[in-house]
């Protein structure tokens, strides 16, 4: 992890130190923050250790589930019994068709006669079960006595959650660290460059004084020389310092 954050940070500041517009360091720890790969992984891990929690807190609700389900069949299943009123009639008529019967049955012959037409009349088919045939139902369980496992699940989603989280605030505190560190280790060498630049400078336009001087008879040899040796060692200066 500490090679992540100092792979980044490094070319956080090689980007910075390239480019004209200098960095903030609010808008280096942005940067830092948005596409360092850490930090994108501690995102994820908190917000799976979150989900366990809800998950967790869920174990105490009812649980509802729904069915479903759906038939089609070629026709309609049917008990049809039309036909015993057919035989039914047939008897029925026989027994009447007999003079001794009749007789005997005068008096309720009309009942007779107007009860078997009804009879007749009915329609002795059932359906048992229709072509299409839908299902739907569902079922809520609710629980009641676990055995503490729900208040052990949650305990546990709950230490793992802040254990996330501190792991999380880890990771940022300490890419903060370094890229601070590396910013301001660049702003040092920045400000060294710059001061070695008006070193180099200076030392120019001494020699040129110097050299001026010299041609007009107010200076020797030896003053120009040791300028131009000090300005040799400034340049080289400079040049080690941009380097670092």
């Amino acid at each position: 992890m500490r090679k992540i954050f100092t792979l980044f940070s490094m070319s956080m500041v090689a980007i910075a130190t390239a480019q004209t517009t200098h960095l903030t360091l609010d808008e280096a720890l942005m940067l830092g923050f948005e596409h360092n790969p850490a930090i994108a992984a501690a995102q994820y891990a908190e917000k799976a250790a979150h989900r366990e929690r809800q998950a967790a807190i869920g174990l105490f609700m009812p649980k509802v589930s729904v069915k479903g389900a759906y038939t089609h069949l070629d026709k309609d299943i049917k008990i049809d019994l039309n036909h015993f009123k057919t035989n039914f009639s047939g008897a029925l008529g026989g027994v009447l068709n007999n003079p001794d019967v009749v007789a005997a049955l005068s008096p309720y012959l009309p009942v007779i006669q107007g009860g078997l037409s009804s009879l007749l009349g009915i329609d002795l088919s059932y359906t048992l079960q229709q072509r299409n045939i839908a299902f739907l139902g569902g079922d809520v369980v609710m629980p009641i006595f676990a055995g503490g496992k729900i208040w052990t699940a949650n305990r546990a989603s709950k230490i793992n959650e802040q254990r996330v989280k501190q792991q999380s605030l880890q990771v940022r505190g300490a890419l903060t660290v370094e890229i601070v560190e590396r910013y301001f280790g660049v702003e040092l060498a920045q400000r060294g460059v710059a001061i070695r630049r008006e070193a180099v400078a200076v030392v120019e336009q001494h020699l040129h004084d110097v050299a001026t001087l010299e041609k007009e008879g107010m200076a020797v040899e030896s003053e120009r020389l040791y300028a131009e040796y000090r300005l040799a060692e400034a340049e080289r200066d400079l040049r080690r310092t941009e380097l670092q």
